[in-house]
């Protein structure tokens, strides 16, 4: 849903204003800035205004535009950002997210050694093991030990 670089966004006083404050740009450069911002910018969803209207949104590295439905017309621009509560919100989130993601592959891998444990007679457990790393049994590396 994107349009072409000549197309031209229009915009509303509010959008004007928005631009100006929140962006720096001047009034007579404003529909300029707009448009070479908005082509580049992505459609993310239709979005419900505070009035009841619905928009389409589009956002560009930390741009957000709002703009008409059916017409291109930009009603508001604004910065994208993720206040400090958010962010940590976020990452509480991510982090039990991962946590439980975590968990349930070690579940699992205790599973599959208790499956592979019960299926081996317990050969493949490390207390089920017959001889040592060098091939000598448990008794016999508790003597070498007990001779050192």
């Amino acid at each position: 849903m994107s349009t072409s670089p000549t197309q031209k966004w229009r915009l509303t006083a509010h959008a004007l204003r928005r631009i100006t404050e929140r962006f720096g740009v001047d009034k007579s450069s404003a529909a300029n800035w707009a448009n070479q911002h908005r082509v580049t910018a992505e459609y993310v969803c239709n979005s419900l205004a505070e009035d009841g209207n619905y928009m389409r949104m589009f956002a560009k590295a930390g741009i957000v535009f709002f703009a008409d439905l059916v017409d291109d017309v930009i009603f508001t621009a604004m910065r994208a950002e993720i206040k400090p509560p958010a962010v940590s919100a976020v990452a509480a989130a991510v982090a039990r997210e991962v946590k439980r993601k975590e968990l349930a592959v070690l579940h699992a891998e205790v599973e599959a050694l208790a499956k592979r444990a019960t299926r081996t007679g317990g050969r493949d457990s490390p207390s089920g093991n017959r001889k040592g790393s060098d091939g000598r049994s448990p008794q016999r590396l508790n003597r070498s030990n007990e001779r050192r």
